[in-house]
């Protein structure tokens, strides 16, 4: 794509430099503010993925995403639509070194319950902040989890990507009912987000809410203690575990969770989204 070559001028402030990673909503780039002498991170969003009615969609979603402060939150300090492109929208971020919740799940495997719990402990503060900003985030997983080397030897947590797939949510065609679980649906009367994070109510094409992203923290932290989510499989699998199935309590490494902590994983997951917390 055009728009994604190297040190090119974003609206003759931002040069984009390194490449920093790619993913559905579009690719990430290290970028040097010409003025500032000041490296930022730059996210130009899909080619083509806003109609001109929708642009204006996105100022309104960029400018709550530009307000949002918090330690646990990745913070936007600029955004515009690169309109030399082709109206390519464009969101700058604080520049942060780290690897995803998604890179540790996967090399870790399940955590201990005294090293999970901190991590859950951020990621439901900037939820909560986010939430009381009107910002949900609509696609929570662990690959929205960045964490960076804290100053103390722990991670410092950041969640990214608020109501990036709302943002981007329009005119790509779903997945089969066999095709990996961890695709996005996004296509328009679908389900906006990642499957295996996804709540019963957005399965049924109803509006997100905060309890959408509550439910997503719950599965977020099932796979943190027992090494996977609840629910595994094809995309229709997945989908009729968040809608009618259980899910299985976990016993990492052959031996269950303390009790208390399975009660409390429970909460987050229920089918209902008025009786979670």
């Amino acid at each position: 794509m055009s728009v994604t070559t190297p040190q090119r001028v974003l609206d003759g402030k931002y040069r984009l430099e390194d490449r920093l990673g790619e993913g559905a909503n579009g690719v990430v780039y290290r970028a040097l503010h010409l003025g500032l002498k000041k490296s930022f991170a730059v996210k130009l969003l899909q080619e083509g993925s806003l109609d001109p009615g929708s642009l204006a969609r996105f100022r309104r979603e960029a400018e709550a995403l530009g307000q949002l402060r918090h330690p646990h939150v990745v913070e936007v300090t600029d955004f515009g639509i690169d309109t030399a492109a082709g109206d390519v929208p464009y969101l700058v971020m604080e520049l942060l070194d780290g690897q995803t919740l998604a890179d540790l799940c996967r090399a870790r495997g399940p955590l201990p319950v005294e090293q999970a719990l901190p991590l859950l402990a951020s990621i439901a503060e900037a939820i909560d902040a986010a939430h009381a900003g009107g910002v949900l985030h609509r696609d929570l997983k662990p690959g929205n989890v960045l964490l960076c080397p804290g100053a103390d030897g722990a991670w410092l947590v950041k969640v990214l990507d608020f109501g990036l797939a709302e943002i981007v949510g329009m005119g790509c065609e779903p997945p089969g009912e066999e095709s990996p679980a961890d695709g996005r649906l996004t296509a328009t009367g679908a389900l906006l987000g990642t499957p295996l994070y996804a709540a019963p109510e957005l399965i049924r094409q109803e509006a997100a809410s905060r309890a959408s992203d509550v439910y997503a923290f719950g599965v977020i932290a099932y796979e943190l203690l027992a090494g996977h989510p609840p629910f595994r499989g094809s995309t229709r699998d997945v989908l009729d575990g968040h809608l009618e199935g259980a899910p299985p309590a976990p016993a990492p490494l052959g031996e269950p969770l303390p009790r208390e902590v399975w009660e409390a994983l429970q909460e987050p997951l229920r089918k209902d989204p008025t009786a979670r917390p």
